[in-house]
C-alpha cells in the first residue's frame, strides 16, 4: 500500500489541476462542477505562498495543498478503518495594479486585480464546489485508501500579505477508508 496521503493528494490534484470529470465519464454533476485544466496552477517549487520571495509572475492562481493531522475513532482490531485527513488549500490572488501583468489566467482582466477580495472568494467557492462533489472525489476503481468525500471544515480566511498579494485559505476534511491489513511501511 502506498502512503495514504499520496493517494489522497493525487485525487485532489486531479480535481484542481487535471480537469478530472471533464470527459463526462464520472456523471453529469462531475461534468458540471469540474475545474477546467489551467484554471489554477500548483505552487512553484513547493514554496509557501506567504514567502516574500515568491515570484510575482507565478503568484496569482497558485494553489498550495497542506496536509494536516489524521483523525478517526475506530476499533483497532477492525480491518476497515474510516479516517479523516485535514487539508488546507491556499490560493494566491493578485491585488494591485502593479500585479496586473501577472493575473492568471489572463482572461480575468487587469481591472479585477483591483478587487482581489471578491475575486478570491469566488475562486475559493469554485474550488469548494469541485472538492465537495462526490462524483469527482469517488470512483469505482480499487485504490487503498478509498476516497469517500471532502467537506469544507471552516470559513475561508483571506490574508493580506502586502505588495498586492492576498492568500485565501480554506480548511477541508477528507474522509477516506483504509484497510488495516494493507498497512505497510510507506
Amino acid at each position: 500500500m502506498a502512503d495514504p496521503y499520496v493517494t489522497l493528494d493525487a485525487r485532489v490534484r486531479a480535481i484542481l489541476f487535471e480537469a478530472r470529470g471533464a470527459d463526462g465519464a464520472l456523471g453529469a454533476d462531475a461534468l458540471a462542477l469540474h475545474v477546467p485544466a489551467g484554471r489554477y496552477r500548483t505552487e512553484r517549487d513547493q514554496c509557501p505562498l506567504t514567502d516574500p520571495s515568491y515570484e510575482a509572475e507565478y503568484f496569482d492562481g497558485a494553489v498550495r495543498l497542506e496536509w494536516g493531522a489524521e483523525s478517526g475513532e475506530n476499533n483497532p482490531l477492525d480491518n476497515v478503518q474510516i479516517k479523516t485527513a485535514r487539508l488546507l488549500v491556499h490560493l494566491g490572488v493578485a491585488g494591485s495594479q502593479a500585479m496586473a501583468p501577472w493575473v492568471f489566467p489572463l482572461s480575468d482582466g487587469a481591472s479585477a486585480t483591483l478587487r482581489p477580495y471578491p475575486r478570491g472568494m469566488g475562486k475559493c467557492r469554485r474550488i469548494t464546489d469541485a472538492l465537495e462533489c462526490p462524483d469527482l472525489v469517488r470512483d469505482g476503481t480499487e485504490v487503498d485508501p478509498v476516497p469517500i468525500g471532502i467537506t469544507a471544515a471552516g470559513d475561508t480566511t483571506p490574508t493580506n500579505l502586502g505588495g498586492g498579494r492576498m492568500v485565501f485559505t480554506t480548511p477541508y476534511d477528507f474522509l477516506y477508508r483504509v484497510l488495516r491489513s494493507n498497512r505497510g511501511d510507506p
